[in-house]
């Protein structure tokens, strides 16, 4: 019984994408120009300009329906017990990912953010194909 409550914590957190990783492969993206960029993520949601800075947004979102695992533990007439529990169908999370990309008067980039979910932003930034 410990070896399944130990595999189903281990495939939980093989899941996870950390925000070094997100970081790491938006970083990749930091030496090209804006029209390069349009090229592989797409057409930005948005553009702005303040204080005669450009910035472009890249906002998305996506509803997740995951499983639901529970685990719980507890006594009963002084035996323990564990007892494990999948609910399919789970929750539905509203997942989102914003990436802000400002650029400079020849159209490259200077800096990218993000904010959201990191497994969905890692998912929708494409790896960049070294030159």
């Amino acid at each position: 019984m410990k070896k399944n409550i130990l595999l189903i914590l281990m495939l939980s957190l093989t899941a996870c994408i950390s925000t070094s990783q997100v970081n790491e492969r938006l970083g990749a993206w930091d030496n090209v120009t804006l029209s390069d960029l349009i090229n592989s993520w797409g057409v930005p949601t948005k553009e702005q300009e303040i204080a005669s800075r450009k910035f472009y947004v890249w906002n998305n979102k996506n509803n997740d329906s995951s499983p639901t695992i529970g685990v719980s533990l507890g006594s009963h007439g002084g035996r323990g017990g564990i007892s494990i529990s999948s609910l399919f169908g789970g929750e539905t999370e509203e997942n989102i990912c914003s990436r802000v990309v400002e650029v400079d008067a020849e159209d490259n980039i200077l800096s990218i953010t993000w904010t959201g979910k990191p497994s969905l932003c890692y998912e929708l930034t494409p790896e960049k194909l070294t030159d």
